[in-house]
């Protein structure tokens, strides 16, 4: 939009979109979670470009009447100085337009009292726009004087917008606010009633770490409490059991006894030039042991309130700390608010302590907890001896008469219905290959030429015999011929020798023959050199070229897979031996049993199956095991994400047997095995 909005009208549906799409985004941005001048910031500059403005600002006017610049968008010009608010008759506007409650204009008058920088002038239009109950907001533009009434009016528009954008804004920022603080008083509430539900100390500390934890948003918390002046590492936040001998724990130790001893907050980030000398050897100490770069040791004080030095003798534990809290942060360390929610946990987990601490500081309180659960036990021994002896009953009747699918588990490979290998009909060499990685080929294409070069020299000599024989029985047909002209029939010696000639001639045209057949034969294997793809498909041979490019192979040898990626799938699953007379009796009923196959890969597939064949044959694996193989087929709707290869989980559903054979029918026919022999 320039400053002669609507001048043309050609240009209005243009206008309207640019409009459309910066409303859309100064919306889009009011509802993103941010600060008033970040929002400020980009909602004028974008106001600016749009109306191809001076600049703009957003100014905040508090109760008092003071207004601060929130956002901005100046030119480093003269122009400038006509948005500050040292400029009284701009201020003057900026009040006037607060008062007004509406969009208001003027032309702008600089410090130095000049009117006008150039003939056009200089115009202000603001738009008011309300924060809070105490603040309200102006967004102002300084634009060139001269526009049209259309296009003043519609920069009056949109600067109103702009002021109501702000306003749904700045009421969003409070409703998250609001939502926050809600949220975050919900939590420590909860986290009130956890460390408050007993009084036992172990249970206390545990659930302070590990619930305050969660709450405070750190990688670790631990806890130290001061037992008989000494300071001892209790709980760790995500740990059971803690090795005091550790060295983590040791030095961990140290560095809380120093804390406590001080009774000062004590903060690290990665430096520790500024704290004393009696702190700086147990951080360091701990940081070369932990995967910490910040942390945060808090003093527990009996009196939070009290933030003196402990009139104590120094390098005593004062009486009024109880503990030290540390909250480690593997990455980071600076979130929002992290100050208030440790001051929190602090605060809350303190009472809890003291009363925890008072009740194990109790003498034979750990006698009398025995006490009490012997009694307890003797008291209600009879009682308790009948519910098990019940409980086992109804759980032997219900392993043996309550019902269940028992499932028969293998593990199965995809592979496509139509698949073909590739063999070597012959020894030879290979000396070119005419495909690409996962090519697609067609039927009858040529896949590999082969060189066998034992073949080469045979068809050689046979055609050099063949040439042979061929011009040697071309020269004793013509003799032939020609003693029979010049013989004459009374010559019985040369009629004789006609007749040999003849014979000779003939055992020579089965020479040839036979030659021929051989050659034959051997172009015929020769042919066999070119191998082509016996089906149209993909090759599934992973980097073929690589593993026989100039590479001698043998007769029978295995070279390429090609299949037919887009027809029918299929499973072919391997039955371990232990499962197989489950699954036959199952089989031979006569209903087809469903199998469901899920990926090994971790992904959500899953599909159900139906079981078509079984072989009767065992195998043995190159790892010994043995198993029977089997057959699934494949619905069409799954068949878009198998590859060839790709490792299966079966469940093959065997019908229903009791809960107690399907969870122990391994230990039974185990037991049974050791008994036969």
């Amino acid at each position: 939009m320039t400053n002669q909005l609507k001048s043309r009208p050609e240009h209005a549906p243009q206008e309207w979109s640019e409009i459309e799409a910066f409303v859309a985004g100064v919306t889009d941005l009011s509802r993103q979670p941010q600060s008033l001048a970040e929002f400020a910031s980009n909602a004028i500059e974008r106001t600016v470009e749009l109306l191809d403005a001076i600049g703009g600002c957003i100014w905040l006017a508090n109760s008092d009447g003071q207004f601060t610049n929130v956002g901005g968008s100046l030119s480093q010009n003269e122009e400038a100085s006509l948005l500050s608010i040292e400029n009284k008759s701009h201020l003057q506007f900026l009040e006037q337009t607060v008062s007004l409650g509406r969009v208001a204009t003027k032309t702008a008058i600089r410090c130095d009292g000049k009117a006008d920088l150039d003939s056009q002038g200089i115009l202000w239009i603001a738009a008011p726009c309300r924060i809070d109950d105490q603040t309200d907001a102006v967004v102002e533009v300084l634009q060139y004087a001269g526009l049209g009434t259309d296009a003043q009016l519609g920069h009056e528009r949109l600067l109103s917008i702009v002021g109501q954008l702000t306003e749904a804004f700045a009421q969003r920022s409070k409703a998250r606010e609001q939502d926050a603080s809600l949220s975050m008083r919900q939590q420590r509430e909860a986290f009130l009633r956890e460390i408050h539900r007993s009084v036992d100390l172990n249970e206390t500390v545990f659930r302070v770490v590990n619930e305050g934890r969660l709450l405070i948003g750190c990688d670790r918390l631990s806890l130290a409490i001061y037992r008989r002046n000494r300071l001892r590492v209790i709980a760790i936040s995500g740990i059971d059991v803690i090795d005091r001998n550790s060295p983590l724990v040791a030095t961990m130790a140290r560095l809380l006894d120093a804390v406590g001893r001080s009774r000062h907050w004590l903060r690290y980030r990665a430096s520790t030039d500024s704290l004393p000398p009696q702190l700086q050897e147990p951080i360091e100490s701990y940081i070369n042991q932990s995967n910490t770069e910040a942390f945060d040791a808090v003093p527990l004080i009996r009196e939070q309130a009290s933030d003196a030095l402990p009139d104590a003798t120094v390098g005593k534990p004062s009486p009024d700390c109880i503990g030290v809290l540390l909250v480690e942060h593997f990455r980071g360390g600076d979130a929002p608010g992290l100050d208030d929610r440790i001051s929190s946990i602090a605060t809350l987990s303190t009472p809890a302590l003291i009363n925890s601490l008072a009740v194990d500081s109790l003498p034979l309180l750990g006698l009398a907890k025995r006490l009490r659960r012997a009694g307890d036990w003797a008291a209600d021994s009879r009682l308790r001896l009948v519910i098990a002896v019940a409980v086992t009953i109804t759980v032997c009747v219900a392993l043996f008469t309550v019902p269940t699918t028992f499932y028969v588990r293998a593990k199965g490979e995809a592979v496509p219905k139509q698949r073909r290998h590739v063999f070597a009909p012959l020894d030879g060499e290979v000396v070119r290959m005419n495909f690409q990685k996962d090519h697609e080929v067609e039927r009858g294409q040529p896949l590999i030429d082969l060189r066998n070069r034992s073949l080469e020299l045979d068809l050689q000599r046979l055609n050099g015999d063949f040439r042979a024989t061929e011009k040697r029985r071309l020269a004793i047909a013509s003799a032939r011929v020609q003693r029979t002209k010049q013989t004459d029939d009374r010559d019985q010696l040369q009629r004789n020798y006609a007749v040999d000639l003849a014979a000779e001639e003939q055992e020579l045209s089965q020479q040839l023959e036979s030659l021929e057949k051989q050659i034959a034969l051997l172009q015929q294997q020769m042919n066999q050199l070119t191998i082509v793809s016996p089906l149209s498909g993909h090759l599934l041979t992973w980097d073929a070229k690589t593993l026989l490019a100039d590479r001698p192979v043998v007769r029978g040898q295995r070279l390429l897979t090609v299949a037919k990626l887009d027809g029918e799938w299929q499973i072919e699953i391997k039955i371990p031996e232990r499962e197989f007379g489950n699954l036959i009796q199952a089989y031979e009923i006569g209903s087809p049993l469903t199998v469901r196959c899920t990926t090994s890969d971790g992904a959500a597939n899953a599909f159900e199956g139906a079981l078509i064949d079984v072989s009767r044959r065992a195998d043995v694996d190159v790892s010994g095991n043995v198993h029977s193989l089997a057959r699934v087929s494949v619905p069409v709707r799954a068949t878009h994400w198998l590859r060839p290869g790709m490792q299966l989980h079966c469940k093959i559903d065997c019908g229903e047997r009791s809960v107690g054979y399907v969870w122990f029918h391994e230990i039974y026919e185990t037991t049974r095995s050791w008994l036969a022999w």
